[in-house]
């Protein structure tokens, strides 16, 4: 593995909008304190997927201890219905999403954004090159358009099950829970161009762009 370091005032949303022809990207950005890099990969040379009605554990250990030997990083996500089937509890509804309940990207290139600057690890050093002229360019960016969400409950509906959530408190059979429904938005906006959109109106302590095989996830932490 090689290093450089490149100058420039881009965020790291700034770059990811710019990324044309890149695939499996991967955005994270948090701070040192708290064990985060602000981290851009692209392009990984494994993945690894791990569909709903699979135990994977040996999998995913096995999938990052062999990556790790050939010094990439690894980025991906294991999901909350995944713990479902680790500890042998019964889902009462399926998942609306139909996600992977695993999915990893291993990368060997990969930029790290600095006070004044990328850190770039690489191994081709057309990875580099390219890497600087997305610095460069410093072409108009696009306009993001405005997303209107619906929610997918409704009110009464919502109301009744802050009642129970109560009830449930008060009889001692939980202490705390998340109380969530979906929204709902339909956009021919670039996924990129939505996450660097809400993350530049936001400033969150963490947040995370994911691409999967078919999908992408982007969270914005409070």
């Amino acid at each position: 593995m090689a290093e450089a370091f490149v100058e420039s005032d881009l965020t790291p949303t700034d770059v990811l909008i710019k990324l044309e022809g890149a695939k499996h990207v991967s955005l994270l950005t948090g701070t040192e304190d708290d064990s985060w890099k602000k981290i851009i990969a692209l392009n990984p040379l494994d993945t690894l997927c791990v569909e709903e009605d699979e135990l994977a554990n040996d999998k995913l250990e096995k999938f990052i201890e062999i990556n790790n030997l050939k010094g990439r990083i690894s980025i991906g996500y294991v999901s909350y219905d995944y713990g479902y089937r680790l500890r042998g509890v019964a889902k009462t509804k399926p998942s609306v999403l139909a996600l992977p309940n695993i999915f990893f990207c291993s990368y060997d290139e990969y930029v790290e954004q600095k006070d004044d600057g990328y850190r770039v690890v690489y191994k081709n050093p057309d990875f580099l090159e390219d890497f600087k002229a997305i610095l460069e360019d410093r072409s108009e960016k696009p306009v993001s358009k405005k997303i209107s969400f619906d929610t997918t409950m409704d009110k009464s509906s919502y109301g009744k099950l802050f009642n129970r959530t109560k009830e449930y408190i008060k009889k001692g059979h939980i202490y705390q829970l998340n109380l969530t429904h979906n929204l709902e938005a339909y956009s021919d906006q670039s996924p990129r161009l939505t996450f660097a959109d809400l993350a530049n109106r936001n400033m969150a302590k963490m947040m995370s762009y994911f691409e999967g095989s078919d999908f992408e996830i982007l969270s914005i932490s409070p």
